[in-house]
């Protein structure tokens, strides 16, 4: 369960953006938003696109320990 709330606040966009508009200092920034403000706000499109395949890695890397650890909390009977 942590996994999956980990991975879950790692897509929050529209929320942040919504509600706060990236404001009161970084405080609300995450990495998505930090992503986004780096490609749209602030046009660098390269840095932007090495702060994806970061987040692609964290994604990645917690699917990879759910994964293996649903043997622990899924139960099969016959």
């Amino acid at each position: 369960m942590t996994i999956l709330t980990v991975s879950g606040s790692l897509e929050v966009f529209a929320q942040i953006d919504v509600l706060t508009g990236g404001g009161l200092g970084t405080s609300t920034t995450v990495l998505v938003y930090y992503l986004y403000q780096q490609a749209f706000r602030f046009n660098d499109f390269g840095y932007a696109s090495a702060v994806s395949v970061l987040l692609f890695l964290i994604v990645l890397a917690l699917t990879l320990v759910q994964w293996q650890t649903r043997k622990r909390w899924v139960f099969h009977e016959a």
